[in-house]
């Protein structure tokens, strides 16, 4: 995460990034977080516009950085949030919890099971 936005390293041959190419619209869950955005491809890792990147991706995962970084096909993507969506539980009831970026709105609706 950098400056509002999610960055990642991949192949550009890789499933996911074909994928983006054709469709950039993403989702991306983790921890109960749901983050959809739209992806676009930067340039290589190695590139100097994404120094900042490199710095953190080898501060977290140093062989990784060794190993693929340098490659001809890997790139920086970029994820700009478009909304944001998580459960929160309130006296036991499930909440789910909605962050539109785009319209700047947030919800807090109760789960009807």
């Amino acid at each position: 995460f950098q400056d509002e936005k999610i960055y990642f390293q991949s192949d550009r041959t890789m499933q996911k990034a074909v994928h983006i190419k054709v469709n950039p619209f993403v989702s991306v869950c983790f921890r109960h977080i749901q983050i959809q955005g739209i992806c676009r491809e930067l340039e290589r890792p190695v590139h100097p516009c994404n120094k900042s990147f490199l710095q953190r991706f080898t501060a977290h995962y140093p062989h990784a950085a060794q190993e693929y970084s340098s490659m001809d096909n890997e790139r920086v993507y970029q994820i700009t949030p478009t909304r944001i969506e998580t459960w929160r539980y309130i006296d036991g009831m499930p909440y789910q919890e909605t962050f539109d970026i785009d319209a700047r709105l947030y919800v807090l609706k109760q789960y009807e099971i």
